[in-house]
């Protein structure tokens, strides 16, 4: 029988109260507590948000260096077109002198450690060093706003990947799920930068995680909706080559873009070795960063006396092109080996930024060119150029980054224009195929095969469960009452508390759903005790488990979290918690790469 409220003290009738609140607030959040599938959504929207920032404030950072070595003009080529013969050979080569100092100071500060957030996905555990990031884009602003033929998409996606690293890690997340939401900041990265939501998921997606399943594409498009809508929010941007339309494809041209698929395939194997090749020649010249960054500047800025598209990242040729579509052969030869050169130039001499603007750049001039030498060829019909252009911008894209589905969607979205899709479903399979017969390998290949072995580079038995487990986990005492259990639960959001010892011994665990039936009675609350409530007879993980192991153990049971143990002095303590997501998340990583070695 329940004691009236009356006949209380006061202190006693304000601790009920207090335990009422505790409950229904503890109640309401049993309510409302999402999955562990959904909380990831969430961590995908906050890692959007982060993601789009960082691609902003080196947007308007970029922009601003740019004005001070250039003027306020956004067309760098027309801006280059310009400028005395002097100053062209002196503004890249004073970049690239104050991007090799940042660079060399970065290396001193914190040596040759990696930040490539290809590898903290592929090989690593998740974690993106933020300061030598941070340098390494100071360095690609100074690179690409004195103009570098380099792409600026490649620090915009290294400081949305560092930004969701450093949310993942100050959650203190498993390493497979961190590495998810730095796959979830690369995507709002790509996204952002050419306003494509899908296409930034679908590039993640398969070129870096390389699988398409739900599971993680779900939170890659979360956080590429989330960016692209800060993007447009900030800046109003549309389609980044919604210029001119593609003429509706007939049985005629489809000829003509298999051909164009034959020549992007062949021209992305050349493209891939000459990217490698430049960086060896520049590796063999054992050259300090201050000298070969500022080399690499010059080549740049002693091609644009012969050629002004020779600069920056080839995106305001690529909208010439589009708008006016009309050119004579040999000066889109001479633009495109300008380019080609100056590209291989400031990648080879060591220039942070990507190579995938440049890249679609080839893939536009090679598409206009067939173009422009069909037209010399009596009988032949005519050609529409902007379905060619683009069609040879996803075909080399596909061919390149052995991507063909990304470049599919990247190029519609680029353009949003449905005709485009079967000339690039077309072009982009029979460049893949071109490519792949040539033996050419993705031009990402080193970012996802370097950094050495990894914990994901052993078989299924050769890991171990304290590779993966959860080293941060609630735990109380055995003797702890309901209110200390109910405020523990209620502040840390989790839903499991481990009982253990003075020793760190596990006595058992508790659920959410095991105090629920006392949310609705504090007076039989106020009686009960932590280890009232605990399971006792919880599967354990042994920390020397391999992941076989664990999974049959989660097999046999239907619990999500499992305890984990490991011998100390003798006796069972508890290390850590293994949640089910994780360890299907890390077996699923397994299993793709094993696969990919296998082909």
């Amino acid at each position: 029988m329940k004691e009236p409220l009356r006949d209380l003290s006061g202190d006693a009738l304000q601790e009920i109260r207090r335990l009422r609140r505790l409950l229904f607030g503890l109640r309401l959040w049993s309510w409302l507590r999402p999955s562990d599938r959904q909380a990831l959504l969430w961590w995908a929207v906050a890692a959007g948000l982060l993601g789009s920032f960082g691609t902003v404030a080196f947007r308007l950072a970029g922009d601003a260096l740019q004005s001070l070595f250039l003027g306020a003009s956004h067309d760098i080529v027309g801006t280059f077109r310009t400028l005395e013969w002097w100053q062209r050979l002196l503004i890249p080569t004073v970049g690239g002198l104050l991007a090799g100092l940042v660079l060399l100071f970065g290396r001193r500060l914190h040596g040759r450690a990696t930040t490539d957030y290809m590898e903290a996905v592929v090989v690593g555990d998740g974690h993106v060093p933020v300061r030598p990031s941070l340098l390494r884009s100071l360095s690609a602003l100074f690179s690409i706003s004195s103009g570098e033929a380099i792409g600026r998409e490649g620090p915009l996606v290294q400081l949305a990947a560092v930004a969701a690293s450093l949310l993942g890690r100050l959650r203190r997340m498993a390493p497979a799920r961190l590495r998810l939401l730095v796959a979830c900041g690369a995507s709002a990265g790509i996204a952002a930068t050419y306003n494509a939501p899908l296409g930034g998921a679908l590039f993640v997606a398969e070129i870096v995680l390389g699988s398409i399943a739900m599971e993680t594409l779900g939170p890659l498009l979360i956080s590429s909706v989330v960016a692209v809508l800060v993007n447009r929010t900030l800046f109003n941007d549309g389609p980044l080559y919604a210029i001119g339309e593609v003429a509706s494809p007939t049985f005629g041209a489809m000829g003509f873009y298999i051909l164009l698929g034959l020549l992007c395939g062949m021209g992305a194997h050349l493209w891939m070795r000459l990217l490698r090749h430049s960086s060896r020649f520049f590796d063999l010249t054992r050259l300090p960063l201050t000298v070969r960054l500022p080399l690499g500047g010059l080549v740049v800025g002693a091609l644009s006396l012969w050629r002004p598209e020779a600069v920056g990242n080839g995106m305001s040729v690529i909208h010439d092109l589009l708008a006016n579509q009309h050119y004579a052969v040999p000066l889109l030869l001479t633009v495109a080996l300008a380019k080609i050169i100056a590209t291989a130039a400031a990648f080879g001499s060591g220039a942070v930024g990507g190579v995938f603007t440049p890249t679609l750049f080839v893939g536009a001039v090679t598409g206009v060119l067939l173009v422009a030498v069909a037209a010399l060829v009596p009988g032949l019909p005519a050609l529409d150029p902007t379905g060619f252009i683009l069609a040879g911008m996803g075909g080399f894209l596909a061919a390149a980054a052995n991507a063909p589905i990304t470049a599919i969607l990247m190029i519609f979205e680029m353009s949003l224009d449905h005709h485009i899709v079967l000339p690039l479903m077309v072009t982009t399979v029979v460049a893949l195929f071109t490519v792949r017969r040539m033996g050419g390998e993705s031009i990402y290949r080193e970012s996802l095969q370097s950094g050495g072995p990894s914990l994901f580079d052993g078989e299924l038995k050769e890991l171990r469960v304290a590779q993966f487990m959860r080293r941060e986990f609630l735990q109380i005492r055995p003797a702890a009452r309901f209110s200390e259990l109910a405020a523990m639960l209620l502040r840390a959001r989790r839903a499991h508390v481990a009982v253990t010892d003075a020793e760190g011994g596990l006595l058992g665990v508790i659920q959410l759903s095991d105090v629920e039936p006392y949310l609705h009675d504090p007076f039989v609350a106020e009686t009960v005790l932590a280890i009232d409530v605990a399971h006792e007879n919880v599967p354990v993980l042994d920390a020397a488990l391999s992941l076989p192991q664990a999974l049959d153990v989660f097999a046999h049971h239907g619990h999500d979290t499992l305890p984990v143990t490991e011998t100390v002095d003798g006796r069972q303590r508890l290390v850590g918690v293994l949640d089910r997501e994780d360890l299907y998340l890390a077996v699923s990583e397994v299993t793709r790469r094993s696969r990919a070695r296998a082909v």
